[in-house]
C-alpha cells in the first residue's frame, strides 16, 4: 500500500468510526443497517492488505493490483569462457544443437534486444526427444538455459546470452539445429 494509498483508507475508516461513535453518543440516531454497512466500508481499503481477490455473491466483486518496482538496466551478466571444442569435454552435441537453435531464432526475432528471450520445446512424441532433454538437463546444469514451469520451454539466461555472444562464432557455423 502506497503512502497516498494509505492517508485515503485512513481519512475513510476515521469518517465511518466517527459517524458510528455519533450515533452511538446520541441515542436518537440507532445502531441500523446503515451503521452496519459504513463500518464495513471502514474496514474495507484494510483488507485488501489481506486479500487479492474478493467477492460478495451477487453485490460486489473486485480484484487489487499488484504493483511492483522492476529495474530499467539489467545486471551485466558474469562472463562465462566455457570453450565449445567438443576435443576439451564441454557441452555434447545435444547441448550445442540446443544453444545453436535457441542463438539462431534469437537474433532472428530480437535482434540485438537482450530484454526478451525466444524460447521453443520439443515434444515427447518427437524422435528427437530424447536427445533434446539429454541437452536440455547439460545446459540446464550449466546455467546457460531455463525452463518455463507452466509450458516447458527452453530459453536463454542472462548468463547463457553472454555465453553464446562470446562463442557466436562456433555457436553459428553449427548447423545441426531444430527447425521452426
Amino acid at each position: 500500500m502506497t503512502k497516498w494509498q494509505r492517508t485515503v483508507a485512513i481519512i475513510i475508516t476515521i469518517l465511518c468510526l466517527s459517524t458510528i461513535l455519533a450515533r452511538i453518543f446520541y441515542p436518537c440516531l440507532l445502531v441500523d443497517q446503515q451503521t452496519i454497512w459504513l463500518l464495513a466500508l471502514g474496514s474495507l481499503p484494510w483488507l485488501t492488505l489481506f486479500f487479492k481477490k474478493f467477492n460478495i455473491p451477487g453485490i460486489l466483486e473486485g480484484e487489487t493490483h499488484d504493483r511492483t518496482q522492476g529495474m530499467t538496466e539489467k545486471p551485466i551478466p558474469p562472463n562465462i569462457n566455457i570453450p565449445l571444442d567438443q576435443s576439451k569435454n564441454t557441452f555434447s552435441l545435444d547441448a550445442q544443437k540446443i544453444l545453436a537453435t535457441l542463438w539462431r531464432y534469437q537474433r532472428q526475432h530480437f535482434k540485438d534486444d537482450t530484454s526478451k528471450r525466444w524460447t521453443f520445446v520439443v515434444f515427447p512424441n518427437a524422435t528427437d526427444y530424447p536427445s533434446y532433454l539429454t541437452g536440455v538437463a547439460e545446459l540446464l546444469k550449466s546455467g546457460l538455459i531455463a525452463v518455463i514451469p507452466g509450458n516447458y520451454q527452453v530459453l536463454l539466461t542472462d548468463e547463457g546470452m553472454n555465453y553464446v555472444q562470446n562463442h557466436k562464432n562456433d555457436i553459428e557455423s553449427y548447423s545441426n539445429i531444430y527447425a521452426f
